[in-house]
């Protein structure tokens, strides 16, 4: 009988939209007994629907017995749905990076733009909070419904570039905001803007993500990020993203601004589901986890 060979398996996921409330197991239930021939047919199915959700899985090689190597892609996908007229309040952090750095090439000029055109598509009822930091952390204005557009753009331009970069201080600074007024119901969400260079506080980009990841997890807040300048730390501000279950954008030029917000707001005020985990079950004792693609993970590293 053939000696059996520990493989790997490499799961790769897309997620489209923020999905919640509904978890989905795929199990990729592998039965030592199998011949890696006779599962061929499953390369490139696999779909389960679960309400307004759509899951397509497949594996990218039908011998995936006899290899060292597998990927496993999970995507999942959401019907469209009939879009209320209500829109979803909102409860957000606007934080800007005021540093040094940002005094180059128009990035803070960018920043004031975007955050402009954030206060503009803000609705009565909604929360705001605008914190700022350098090596220090401001809080401009503290949580509060949306009253006078004026005076939150009037705070926000008033913002000079100078001094270090303590981002850490400021995305947590941003998180303490929003969980003072978090509400259920309500989109409780960190908006970022940074050129990523952070030299002071936490600048680890692998703690920074795992602090991250914990306040998402305890808290229920998510946090995007938008990276500004040639620059910019991409995988810092992507790792934050990810891990804080956001989205990510750069914004290359002061013309995508209004783009790339609209998209931002419109997308969390027409959530389908939030917090969805996608399970992937498989034979430890046969295969190991190597990495996944597009997402945080967590091994949970059980034998069967």
């Amino acid at each position: 009988m053939e000696t059996k060979k520990r493989n790997n398996i490499i799961v790769t996921t897309a997620f489209l939209l923020l999905i919640s409330c509904i978890v989905i197991l795929a199990y990729s239930n592998v039965k030592s007994s199998l011949k890696g021939s006779s599962r061929g047919n499953l390369v490139g199915r696999g779909i389960r629907s679960e309400g307004p959700l759509k899951m397509r899985t497949g594996l990218n090689n039908r011998f995936y017995y006899d290899n060292k190597q597998v990927y496993l892609n999970v995507e999942l996908k959401a019907d469209k749905v009939e879009v209320s007229k209500e829109k979803t309040p909102l409860n957000i952090a606007i934080v800007i990076d005021r540093s040094g750095s940002m005094d180059e090439k128009n990035k803070l000029t960018y920043v004031k733009k975007a955050v402009e055109n954030i206060i503009d598509n803000l609705d009565e009822g909604d929360y705001v909070s605008i914190v700022a930091y350098n090596d220090e952390v401001s809080v401009l204005q503290k949580t509060t419904q949306v009253e006078s557009r004026y005076n939150l753009k009037e705070k926000v331009n008033g913002l000079k570039a100078a001094g270090f970069t303590n981002l850490s201080g400021g995305m947590f600074e941003g998180f303490d905001q929003v969980s003072k007024s978090f509400k259920r119901g309500y989109v409780n969400r960190v908006l970022l803007l940074s050129d990523g260079l952070a030299n002071r506080g936490i600048t680890d980009r692998f703690k920074l993500a795992d602090k991250v990841r914990e306040l998402n997890r305890d808290e229920g807040i998510v946090i995007s990020t938008f990276g500004v300048g040639n620059d910019f730390n991409e995988d810092l501000m992507t790792d934050i993203a990810e891990y804080g279950k956001g989205n990510y954008y750069y914004i290359k030029d002061a013309e995508q601004i209004p783009d790339i917000f609209a998209h931002e707001l419109s997308g969390v005020r027409t959530l389908v589901a939030q917090n969805t985990k996608v399970i992937v079950r498989y034979p430890a004792n046969y295969r190991s986890l190597s990495r996944t693609f597009g997402y945080p993970y967590e091994d949970e590293k059980r034998s069967s």
